[in-house]
Order: structure tokens, then sequence, then C-alpha cells
């Protein structure tokens, strides 16, 4: 799904994914992958699954607002800890959707990424309308309009904010080519507290979408993330697949946990930074180093998630996570690792899940990020 502009090693936060034509059958209501219904709809809007649409080929979630200064609407948002938006803002990020408007009247559907409670050096809102064959993004608040050429064609299309790390002004890119300078602006009670929304609805219009996905990334040379709970791979254990689609197997919380990767690649460097979200509070976690990836990535059961690291196992640190169940690496991974420039690496965070872990056994694990080391 990464646009032709994506950075190779981006590390996956959010992502909502309708599918294809016949995987899945249905597209998922968003609500149900872990994303919540920001504005409660009312009686102009319509939400539906849509698979496939057409001849395009691409299941969607369909928003249909029908509505003008009602307040009826439908944004879906999902929150990220402190520690990605910190990863986000340290490291660069993008936010891309892939839609296809149907119709609209004045500016209506949205995609926004906030880093806080509304801040103008930190909100990043993109209003589209339909002109003509074209599609015009509204940057908010900053009074610039984008003209994306052709999207009106039937197609879907790619539509990206990208915020390279120590840039002031982010970047929209359309169909993977870069448009022009994207700044932060405006503030507003209903941004998201530090984490994404797309949808449709405003006070200035209507509007027609299918979403065929969106999907924030962290912008990092510090490793690839592999070997998901979520059921394209090897199935959880028990069902438990993770209902966001970006971390480990559910655990008790009914959520996967999630590991991410900051810092760089580097030996010399040695700032490489492994921190685990969504993990149990208060339970003791392992982080550990396998030589290879298992299952060409996809891990295979062990306890109530899946081992995606192995062979030549090093122990790296345990860490309690804490009461949001974070956990960080503080040791010197270069260093722990016994690595050389060039080898290739896996890390995963294993955790005690005691109490009501769906599967029983116990234990659970993350996703898993891969590495090559660089000098």
């Amino acid at each position: 799904m990464l646009a032709a502009s994506a950075t190779a090693s981006a590390q996956q936060i959010a992502l909502y994914d309708a599918g294809v034509a016949g995987n899945p059958a249905t597209a998922p209501d968003p609500a149900s992958v872990g994303w919540t219904l920001h504005y409660p709809s009312g009686s102009n809007v319509a939400m539906t699954d849509v698979s496939p649409d057409g001849a395009t080929g691409l299941n969607a979630w369909s928003i249909d607002d029908t509505g003008v200064n009602t307040g009826d609407r439908a944004h879906y948002e999902l929150l990220f800890t402190p520690q990605q938006n910190a990863a986000a803002f340290n490291l660069g990020w993008e936010y891309e959707v892939n839609m296809r408007m149907i119709s609209s009247s004045g500016v209506d559907a949205l995609a926004e990424y906030a880093a806080g409670t509304g801040g103008s050096d930190n909100r990043y809102l993109a209003f589209y309308e339909v002109s003509g064959n074209d599609v015009l993004c509204n940057i908010f608040a900053v009074g610039i309009v984008i003209t994306c050429p052709n999207a009106m064609d039937g197609n879907y299309h790619s539509f990206m904010i990208r915020k390279p790390a120590g840039q002031i002004d982010a970047e929209f890119y359309y169909d993977g080519a870069l448009l022009g300078p994207f700044p932060a602006g405006g503030s507003n009670p209903g941004a998201p507290s530090g984490g994404v929304t797309f949808g449709t609805g405003s006070s200035a219009g209507q509007a027609n979408v299918n979403f065929n996905y969106a999907e924030f990334r962290i912008l990092s040379d510090a490793g690839n993330p592999i070997c998901f709970g979520d059921g394209n791979g090897t199935t959880c254990p028990c069902g438990n697949d993770d209902p966001g689609g970006s971390g480990g197997c559910s655990n008790s919380s009914t959520t996967g946990a999630l590991l991410s990767s900051s810092g760089t690649s580097s030996l010399a460097a040695g700032d490489l930074i492994l921190s685990a979200a969504n993990a149990i509070p208060g339970q003791p976690g392992l982080f550990f180093q396998g030589d290879n990836s298992i299952s060409g990535g996809s891990g295979v059961i062990f306890g109530d998630g899946l081992r995606c690291c192995g062979s030549n196992v090093v122990r790296l640190q345990v860490v309690v996570p804490d009461g949001s169940g974070a956990a960080s690496s503080t040791v010197n991974i270069a260093t722990s690792s016994g690595a050389s420039a060039g080898d290739t690496r896996c890390y995963q965070y294993w955790y005690r899940d005691p109490s009501a872990g769906p599967c029983g056994s116990g234990f659970n694990l993350t996703n898993a990020i891969e590495l090559t080391w660089a000098p």
C-alpha cells in the first residue's frame, strides 16, 4: 500500500484496510477494527460496506453525508500513545488515505493528523471537494488549495500528507507525486488529541466517499515491522486477531501489543530503542533478538500469540510496562546484539498476561521488527 514516495522502512502505526475483492468478503466497519466513531452520525449520514466497488477490484467503506449545516457527520478516529506521537515528531511521519470521491457539495471529505489538543503547530487537516473532474485539497486554516487532477475518473487515488523530521512544513502527495507544501494550522476542539481521523462531515458541505484504506506511518531507518496478528499470515492461536491489525495477537485488554523502534540502525551510534505499547501494566516482559524471522515473517503459534524471531536467541532486557502498558528498552542494543554491519536481526517483546489472556497460556508477544545493521 505504500505510495511511491513513502520510505521503505516506515513503521505502520494505524491502519484501516477494506481489502480487495474477495479478501475479505466484506469491508469491516472501522469501528469494529479499533477505530472510534468520533462524531455520532445522524439521519443524514449513511455508512455501509461496498465490496467490491464495481470494476475497481477494491473493497470500500462508504460514507454518504447528505446533510449541510446539520452537524451530522462520520469521523473515524484512532488515538496514539505519547511515545508514538513523540516518535512521529522526532522521526517524521506520513498519513495516506486511498479513496474514491463520488460527489461533494463544498468541502467535506477529510483526513487529519493532530499531535496534540489543537495547537496550530501540530495539526494537519485536509478537506477535499469535487471540482469538475478534479479534486481540490483545502488545507485547513492556511488558505492553500491544491488541485489533484483527474481524481474523479472513477478510480481510487492516494492522498498523502508527509512530514519529514526537522522540516517546518509537511508535504502533500497525490498518487505518489509531490504537489506542494502542507503547513500546519488551525485549532479545533474536535481535533483528535494525538491521533488520526478520516471521514466526512463539515459545516460547509456534504459528500459521498468510498474509503479503501487509511494508514499512518512513522518514518525511520530503524527497521521494518513484520509478523502482525491480523490474520493475514499465521492465524492467532484462538481467533484472537488484533482488531487494529498493527500489533501482535490480542491480549486480555482486547488489543494486540505493538512493537515499534526509533533511533537508527547504526552500530556506532548505538541509539536504537525498542518500544512496546498495549502490553499488560505491571507484568514483566522481555525484549529479545533472533538471527532471523520465522516462517518468512509470519511467525508460529506460541502462547497466546506468535513467535516471530528465532535462532540464537539473545535476551536483551526485561522491562515492566507502566500503567498504560508501555515499555521501552534502555540498554545499548547495538552492543548487546553482537551483530556486525550488514547483519539482519529480528526483535520482539514477550510479556506476561496471566489473569485473563484470551487463550489461557499466560503470556503473549508483540509483532516483530526486522532490522539490518549499518556501520
